[in-house]
Order: C-alpha cells, then structure tokens, then sequence
C-alpha cells in the first residue's frame, strides 16, 4: 500500500501596513468635513510635527460634506419605506423604547416615534410637537393606537 503524502499549504501571515506619519495626517486632513473640524484638524497635524501644507489633500468644501454624507439620504429613504411595514415599525419602536431606557434618554425613543409618524404620512393631532418629550400617558396611548400600535407591558430581565 502507497501512503500519500499531503504537502501542507504554507500558511500565510498577514502583515499588517504601517502608515507613516505624513499617511495619517493626509487621512485626517481629508476626512475633515466642516471648517471647523478642519482647522482642528489642522492643529493635530501642526503638533505631529508636520507642515499641513505639505500634505496633499482636499479641504472640506460644500460639495465634498454632500458627497461624504451622499449614503445618508439612501439610508433614511430605505428606513422610511420599512416603516411603512407593521411589523417593522413595531420592532422598531420597541427597539428605540429598549435603548432610551437603557441609555436614560427619552429623545431616542421620541425620534424613532417621529419617524414612524412620518413614514405613515400622519400628523396625529393628540402629538403635534414630538419634540416637548413623551406625552401624558393616555394621550400617548392614543397616538400608538391611531398609528395601528398597543402599548404592552412584559416581564423584564430582573425579577422581583
């Protein structure tokens, strides 16, 4: 009987790439998109010790901020589109709920609310202004249930 001898294919190691001190100063001077946050940036490149001038790159303009944040519009539209789903909207509701209390922020779930209502092309008169915080607790009962939610109470994590 013939053994077969199996050559092992040599592992490859990956090298991870160093960037040079002038790399990194021309990453930060380009990802700058206001003003503001360049001449900050500018600053830090200045205290690494290296001429932001001798850099070549692109300050922040009114045309690179809209190109850098082009994916956002995309993103809200495909979110507003979900919203319209039931299901979809609950979980995200219930999400943004989790999350502002988890972070102690009500504004969390007050935004996610807002984007429900636009979504559902609604402008419920029992909360005109979402922005004042969560309202009395049946006026708020009253919005879920005009945009076709119930407000259910679960066990949590922790028991008694």
């Amino acid at each position: 009987m013939k053994k077969t001898v199996r050559k092992s294919a040599k592992s490859v190691l990956f090298k991870p790439r160093i960037y040079t001190k002038k790399e990194i100063a021309g990453f930060l001077l380009n990802d700058a998109i206001s003003e503001a946050g360049y001449r900050d940036v500018r600053k830090q490149v200045e205290n690494m010790g290296i001429d932001p001038d001798s850099i070549p790159h692109d300050p922040p303009s009114k045309t690179s901020c809209e190109r850098k944040y082009a994916f956002a519009k995309p993103y809200k539209d495909g979110l507003m589109k979900s919203l319209g789903d039931q299901k979809f909207a609950a979980a995200y509701l219930s999400a943004a709920l989790e999350d502002a209390a988890g972070e102690k922020d009500d504004q969390l779930f007050v935004l996610a609310l807002q984007d429900v209502i636009k979504a559902r092309k609604k402008k419920p008169s029992l909360f005109q202004d979402t922005s004042l915080g969560i309202p009395e607790l049946m006026s708020f009962w009253k919005l879920l249930d005009s945009l076709g939610f119930q407000l259910v109470i679960v066990p949590g994590e922790k028991g008694i």
